[in-house]
């Protein structure tokens, strides 16, 4: 029993050490994250879209910010993942065939900043805005499953609401390797990505990346945040190092109090062991 608490404890902190920004997909750990939650009853599409864009062109001036991404969740479906319906131009479901597929909205240049290969096609760009030919991005299990292959990706189309009850067909103009950033589970999900300028997002994760010390910066993400609305909840901006890291205590926790009855039964073991043999 104590070998088995031992092992479990062992299994438990090996795990955890793929909790980490860089076995998740992050570029580096020299990030910053903030959390962003806005106000629906005061921004609309057109309203958050500006939002977000100001937001980032404010961030990425300043001296040792070498990029601003947006995603809505953080990376790693284990902490955060959205399912989204949608459909797929040239593929037909079967009959009861659930397209509920792991979705997310991103910021110009996400994959392109988080260092995310482009097995064929382009990241989502600045261009990609509303009012131009709504664009999305898929990943290779996505592409091998619904579309044959990532080269037969290329130009399809997927279906997602115009928020007037309609729907919008995005033209699929890139396909990303399968990552880590995923999900910490074995078999790789599809996934697709919508440009988050021709959508309507209230929330969202800001991650600046910087040259330096991420804690240096923390101050400015805060300030250019409120700059822009005051009532944005500024708490949850950190490095992310230090978001992994709070959010695998409790696992961590769990891991050293099975090592340590792990090792008080195994001496209680030795213990009873010695009685005996005296």
């Amino acid at each position: 029993f104590s070998l088995l608490l031992l092992i479990g404890a062992g299994l438990v902190l090996r795990s955890l050490d793929k909790v980490r920004p860089t076995r998740l997909g992050f570029a580096s750990e020299n990030m910053v994250l903030a959390p962003i939650s806005l106000d629906e009853n005061q921004y609309d599409r057109t309203k958050s879209q500006r939002f977000y864009r100001e937001l980032s062109d404010n961030l990425s001036s300043l001296p040792g910010v070498e990029a601003v991404s947006l995603v809505d969740g953080i990376p790693g479906g284990f902490m955060s993942r959205t399912r989204r319906g949608t459909e797929i131009e040239g593929y037909a479901a079967a009959s009861g065939e659930d397209l509920e597929i792991d979705a997310n909205a991103v910021g110009p240049g996400y994959f392109t900043n988080m260092k995310v290969p482009f097995v064929v096609g382009r990241d989502i760009g600045a261009e990609d805005v509303e009012g131009t030919p709504c664009v999305s991005i898929v990943n290779v299990a996505f592409a091998e499953r619904y579309l044959g292959s990532p080269s037969q990706a290329i130009g399809k189309h997927l279906a997602r609401g115009d928020g007037n009850g309609g729907k919008v067909m995005c033209a699929i103009v890139g396909v990303v390797r399968d990552n880590a950033w995923q999900s910490l589970q074995r078999e790789v999900r599809p996934v697709f990505s919508m440009a988050l300028l021709q959508s309507n997002e209230a929330r969202m994760t800001l991650l600046v990346h910087t040259s330096g010390n991420p804690g240096a910066f923390v101050p400015s993400v805060r300030q250019a945040i409120q700059r822009l609305d005051a009532s944005i909840p500024l708490a949850g901006v950190q490095p992310v190092r230090d978001y992994f890291n709070a959010t695998a205590l409790p696992f961590r926790a769990l891991g050293l109090v099975m090592t340590a009855c792990g090792i008080l039964a195994l001496l209680l073991n030795l213990a009873t062991a010695v009685a005996f043999l005296n």
